[in-house]
């Protein structure tokens, strides 16, 4: 109950977009945080626009790509500290575009800069 206290808490403080689920675990699984955020804005550019909105409001923030092991959509995950101190990963996904994720096989994971959610609000699209 505490870390549903805690996000519900942080959802109270802060005016941020609406979330399509929110799962809170008796405690993270290996190094993933307790608490899990998944958003479902419908483009690149909305989805980082509400990915850094969150990270505006978290501590300790980074940022990472997965694409999935179909290969047909990327996920991007943000990671922080919410001020009570849980931790929190917000993702959401996107489809997969070679132009945009050049670099990017499919089932791996590589960490971003949380700078580059901002080209892809202003531009619509930057190689990751």
């Amino acid at each position: 109950m505490t870390y549903l206290d805690n996000i519900r808490d942080h959802l109270d403080v802060h005016l941020l977009p609406p979330a399509w689920s929110v799962v809170a675990e008796a405690k993270g699984i290996g190094n993933r945080p307790p608490v899990t955020v998944h958003v479902d804005p419908s483009s690149l550019p909305e989805l980082a626009e509400t990915l850094l909105a969150w990270a505006k409001t978290l501590d300790d923030v980074s940022a990472e790509l997965w694409r999935v092991p179909s290969g047909e959509s990327v996920h991007l995950d943000i990671i922080g500290r919410m001020a009570s101190g849980v931790r929190v990963r917000v993702f959401g996904g996107t489809d997969f575009d070679e132009t945009i994720f050049p670099d990017l096989p499919v089932n791996q994971r590589q960490e971003m800069p949380v700078f580059a959610l901002r080209a892809w609000i202003d531009h619509g699209e930057v190689a990751a």
